[in-house]
């Protein structure tokens, strides 16, 4: 009896496998987006902001671009109920800064933006979550990181 006691630790302590991988502590709260003249044909864009909590599911959207999640969106909802969240913004031509906010979250894996302009595809930027702030530049068909310094006048943004 005595020797079940002292096996019974060792036996269940290898039923329970190494706690899962936490996601890093993000500190991007806002991003600015900063449009030029000649953006996807002098026609707004829209813009998609994703927080992944999962890593799984960050290693599939960091490999799609912006018509393939698009198409796949409804599809993701249903395989991956509550592992990322989605603000959607438009982005005008000529429109110099426009601040937003990402309400707090659980922390999460990464943060994807999709892009989606007017006939082209392959328009995704995976970032960094060690910035408080990120400036998007939108200019012509091309998608650019600018650092820029938080700001108290925000749009805080609402997710789907």
């Amino acid at each position: 009896m005595r020797l079940l006691f002292l096996i019974t630790p060792i036996i269940l302590s290898g039923c329970f496998g190494p706690e899962a991988p936490k996601p890093p502590k993000p500190t991007l709260k806002q991003i600015k987006i900063i449009t030029g003249n000649e953006i996807n044909e002098n026609l707004a864009v829209s813009v998609d902001f994703i927080q992944i909590y999962s890593k799984n599911l960050f290693g599939i959207l960091k490999k799609m671009n912006a018509a393939e999640f698009q198409k796949q969106k409804s599809q993701l909802y249903f395989n991956h109920p509550n592992q990322f969240k989605i603000w959607s913004v438009e982005a005008i031509p000529n429109q110099i800064s426009k601040c937003y906010q990402f309400p707090d979250k659980p922390p999460y894996w990464g943060m994807i933006a999709f892009v989606h302009f007017f006939n082209k595809e392959s328009n995704r930027l995976v970032f960094s979550t060690k910035q408080s702030c990120l400036g998007l530049s939108l200019e012509k068909q091309k998608i650019k990181i600018i650092n820029q310094s938080a700001s108290d006048k925000c749009t805080i943004l609402k997710g789907i």
